[in-house]
């Protein structure tokens, strides 16, 4: 889903990752802020719900690990 806004262009992301090492299936939600002049991204910031627990998924799934 994306909106039109005074910060440029809004999007809203959602899915799920799946590790392959484990199987272990983690709910993904993101937000994307694209900064647009002329017609063009100049810059895109990107935000997660839950930072930490991503980080410890792709901690988990390096190991091996659930």
């Amino acid at each position: 889903m994306a909106f039109e806004g005074p910060a440029g262009v809004i999007g809203t992301l959602t899915g799920t990752l799946t590790a392959h090492t484990t199987g272990e299936k983690f709910p993904l939600t993101m937000v994307e802020i694209h900064q647009v002049e002329d017609g063009m991204v100049r810059k895109i910031d990107v935000y997660t719900k839950n930072p930490h627990e991503l980080a410890a998924f792709y901690t988990r799934a390096e190991a091996g690990t659930r």
